[in-house]
C-alpha cells in the first residue's frame, strides 16, 4: 500500500544505470581489447552481473519479508480508516434519506456533491428527532456524531501517522484540520444575542468541500487496501461500506413541515432589516 518515495525510485534508477554502465565498460573491454583485457573484461562481466543480482535480489528479498512483517499494521491502519470513513458516509447518507428522502444519489461522489449537501443544507430541520434511541434532535446528533469522526481522525493520525500512505495521511489530516463548530455552541450563542437563525441544517454547518473530498478519497483507498490486503493473506478483515441504493421517504421525519423553512427565513429576514436599521440611527 506504501508506494515508493520518489528518492528511493531515483536511487534504484543510478544504481541500475551505473550497473549497465560498467557492464557495458566491460563487455567492450571483452570484445575491443587485447587477448588480457579481453580476459578481465570476461571476468568483470561475470563479476558486475553477480553484483547487481546479489543487490537487487537481497533487497528483493528484504523488502518481500518487511511487507510481510508490516501486513498487520497495515491491517489494523486500515480498518481505523475504514470505520471513521463509514461514520463519515454513514452520516450524511442519513441525512439525505431523513430530509431529502428521494433516491437521486447513485454513488459516493453524488451523494457529497454540492448538489446534493446543498438539498440536506435547507431540508434538514435540526430541531427534528434524529432515528436513534434514545431519541434526541439531529442538532445533538449531529455534533456527537462530527466530533466523533474528529476524534477518531486524531487517534489515526497518532496510532499510524507512519504507516499511511501521503495521500491518506492527508486526507485523514483534512478531517482533524477542518473541524466543524457545534451547532450547541451556535444555538447558545444565538440565544445570548437573540438571533433567529433558521434551524435548517445549512444555518449551521457549511459546505467544507476540502472535508468531503477528503472523505472520498478514503472511501476509494480502503477499497483497494481492502483488495490488496486479502490478496495478501489478511483475511480476518471488514469489508469497505459500499454504496447501496437510497431508501425513498414519502415523509421524511427530519424534514420541515411545509411552510415552516420559509416562514423562519422571513422571521430572520426582519430581524436583519431591523438591526440594520437600529445601526444606521446610532
Amino acid at each position: 500500500m506504501n508506494k515508493p518515495s520518489k528518492w528511493m525510485i531515483v536511487h534504484n534508477l543510478k544504481l541500475g544505470v551505473l550497473f549497465l554502465g560498467l557492464i557495458g565498460v566491460a563487455i567492450a573491454l571483452q570484445f575491443l581489447g587485447n587477448e588480457g583485457l579481453s580476459s578481465l573484461g570476461s571476468n568483470l562481466v561475470a563479476e558486475f552481473i553477480g553484483a547487481a543480482v546479489t543487490i537487487y535480489g537481497v533487497d528483493y528479498l528484504i523488502k518481500r519479508r518487511e511487507e510481510r512483517r508490516l501486513l498487520p499494521v497495515r491491517a489494523a491502519s486500515y480498518e481505523d480508516v475504514r470505520i471513521m470513513t463509514h461514520w463519515a458516509l454513514d452520516l450524511w447518507k442519513s441525512a439525505y434519506i431523513n430530509s431529502v428522502g428521494d433516491s437521486s444519489p447513485k454513488n459516493w461522489a453524488e451523494l457529497f456533491s454540492e448538489d446534493t449537501i446543498k438539498k440536506i443544507q435547507m431540508s434538514l430541520d435540526i430541531t427534528k428527532p434524529a432515528n436513534v434511541i434514545p431519541a434526541e434532535p439531529w442538532s445533538t446528533y449531529f455534533d456527537r456524531e462530527m466530533e466523533k469522526i474528529h476524534t477518531h481522525a486524531e487517534k489515526v493520525l497518532e496510532r499510524h501517522a507512519v504507516i499511511l500512505d501521503p495521500e491518506i495521511h492527508g486526507a485523514v489530516y483534512t478531517l482533524v484540520y477542518y473541524n466543524h463548530h457545534k451547532i450547541s455552541d451556535l444555538i447558545a450563542f444565538d440565544k445570548q444575542l437573540g438571533i433567529p437563525r433558521p434551524t435548517c441544517l445549512g444555518s449551521y454547518v457549511p459546505i467544507i468541500r476540502n472535508w468531503f473530498d477528503a472523505v472520498l478519497t478514503m472511501q476509494t483507498w480502503t477499497i483497494a487496501a481492502h483488495q490488496k490486503l486479502t490478496c495478501s493473506g489478511i483475511v480476518n478483515i471488514h469489508s469497505p461500506y459500499t454504496f447501496s441504493p437510497l431508501e425513498e421517504k414519502a415523509l421524511p421525519p427530519a424534514r420541515f413541515d411545509d411552510g415552516a423553512l420559509d416562514s423562519q427565513l422571513q422571521h430572520f429576514s426582519q430581524w436583519q432589516n431591523q438591526r440594520a436599521v437600529a445601526r444606521k440611527a446610532v
